[in-house]
């Protein structure tokens, strides 16, 4: 798990679009209720968190970055408990728990191992909600421009696939879970130059380069967006996996 955007966690907790609430919705469908109690993979600053809290579970929030954790404990959430630990280092309770999720995370945490993990941290039965967001420049031109300036400058991994496109397949064939159910929803919006600058210092890509070559690029975009009017329309496209653990036991 990464610790990348500790130094940013107000932001971070500020710029990121939150998870709408029909993602809770159709997980508790799918677990059939509300469980008895849960764990968040790389709770983060609890923009998760807050779609499961209060709804009279405990729930205990695995969380690496002490500074993003700081966030989440701002928030005064009942029932949330934030254990400061990578989910690799965390010790699952005794039999498992019914329901483990991640947001924005699965893809920080090392392949193969997190599948495994996953299982091993939940009861058989239990349910895997893996949660990820693709935030879509509308205006082709404008993205390939962007993506153009962040080539141009070193370091970083430019784009990830999407978890739709290789997630439920590993968990499928882990031969651990059940067959996953995906579903997706979209959200549009408008951001100033200020609001977009804003939401790319908190991306992975942006963060994982050195404070010279970030200014650089901070200058180059704001340009680029000025040009285009000074305002760019983005889509967040929600997406949700959700599987259950096979009794291997």
């Amino acid at each position: 798990m990464t610790t990348n955007f500790g130094e940013v966690a107000a932001l971070y907790d500020a710029r990121r679009p939150g998870h709408p609430p029909e993602v809770a919705e159709q997980v508790f469908t799918y677990l059939g209720g509300t469980p008895d109690r849960a764990v968040e993979i790389g709770a983060g600053t609890g923009q998760a968190t807050v779609l499961f809290a209060g709804n009279g579970f405990p729930i205990t929030a695995v969380e690496p970055d002490d500074r993003m954790a700081a966030v989440l404990l701002d928030r005064g959430l009942p029932d949330v408990t934030v254990v400061s630990s990578t989910f690799e280092d965390w010790t699952p309770p005794a039999g498992g728990v019914p329901f483990l999720y991640a947001a924005l995370v699965w893809h920080w945490l090392t392949p193969v191992r997190r599948t495994e993990l996953a299982a091993a941290a939940l009861a058989p039965g239990g349910v895997l909600a893996i949660i990820g967001a693709r935030n879509v420049i509308e205006d082709e031109e404008l993205d390939a421009e962007i993506l153009r300036i962040m080539t141009e400058h070193p370091g970083g991994v430019l784009r990830r696939p999407p978890l739709f496109s290789w997630a439920p397949a590993e968990l499928t064939e882990s031969g651990l879970f059940t067959e996953p159910v995906l579903w997706t929803t979209r959200r549009s919006s408008t951001l100033d130059d200020q609001q977009f600058l804003d939401l790319q210092r908190t991306y992975g890509p942006y963060r994982s380069r050195p404070a010279g070559v970030q200014a650089e690029i901070d200058i180059e975009l704001r340009d680029l967006v000025a040009g285009r009017g000074g305002s760019v329309a983005m889509r967040v496209d929600t997406h949700l996996i959700l599987a259950r653990r096979v009794d291997v036991d």
